[in-house]
C-alpha cells in the first residue's frame, strides 16, 4: 500500500509541476512577441530573401518570349536565361566544359558574355528574367554520332548564401569540327 501511495503522490507532483510549466510557458509566449518586436529579425523572410534562389534555362535562339523552359537539345548557338536572382551589383560567372561521352571535344566559346549582370531587380520568382545571353560554341573534336556534343554549363552567382553554383548538362548539334581542305601537290607544267 505504501508503494501505491508513494506512486500516487509522485504522479500528483508531476501533474502539478507540468501545470506550473504550462503557465510559465504561457507567460513566456506573452513576453516573447513584445521582445521580438524590439529586435530586428535575424533572417529576411519573403520573396526577396537572399540566397541561392536563382536558376538558369537553356533555350533556342528562335524563342523570344514565353515562360521559362529548358530545352536540352540545341544548335551551336543558343540562349542561357537567368531567372530569380537577387538585386544588387551582382554578376554571374559562366563556364562551359566538355562532358562525357564527348569529354575531349575541344569546346571553345566563340561568343557570349561570360560575366553577365544578373542583379537588376529583386528576386521575383521563377518567371523573373534577370539576364538573357546568346552563346555560340565550337569544337575541334568529333561529336557523338547521334546526339552531337555533350556540354556542361556551370554558373557561379554572386550574392548567394551557401552554394553559389548552378549546373546544367545539355547537347548541342550541328557544330561540325573545322575541316582542313585537302592539299593537292602543285602541278608543274611539262
Amino acid at each position: 500500500m505504501v508503494a501505491l501511495s508513494d506512486s500516487r503522490s509522485r504522479l500528483g507532483s508531476l501533474v502539478a509541476a507540468a501545470g506550473t510549466l504550462s503557465l510559465l510557458g504561457g507567460t513566456v509566449a506573452l513576453v516573447a512577441p513584445a521582445a521580438a518586436s524590439v529586435a530586428p529579425p535575424l533572417v529576411a523572410v519573403g520573396p526577396q530573401a537572399p540566397g541561392n534562389n536563382g536558376t538558369i534555362k537553356i533555350e533556342g535562339v528562335d524563342v523570344q518570349t514565353g515562360p521559362p523552359n529548358n530545352n536540352p537539345h540545341q544548335g551551336c548557338t543558343f540562349v542561357v536565361e537567368f531567372y530569380n536572382y537577387d538585386e544588387g551589383n551582382l554578376s554571374a560567372t559562366v563556364n562551359f566544359a566538355d562532358q562525357a561521352p564527348t569529354a575531349n571535344a575541344g569546346l571553345q566559346v566563340q561568343s557570349g558574355d561570360l560575366t553577365p549582370f544578373i542583379g537588376g531587380d529583386p528576386a521575383g520568382g521563377g518567371n523573373d528574367l534577370d539576364a538573357k545571353v546568346t552563346y555560340t560554341l565550337s569544337f575541334t573534336g568529333q561529336p557523338h554520332p547521334q546526339q552531337g556534343y555533350h556540354v556542361k554549363i556551370t554558373i557561379h552567382a554572386q550574392g548567394s548564401i551557401g552554394a553559389d553554383t548552378k549546373h546544367k548538362v545539355f547537347w548541342v548539334k550541328g557544330c561540325n569540327p573545322p575541316t582542313t581542305p585537302p592539299t593537292t601537290p602543285p602541278t608543274t607544267p611539262p
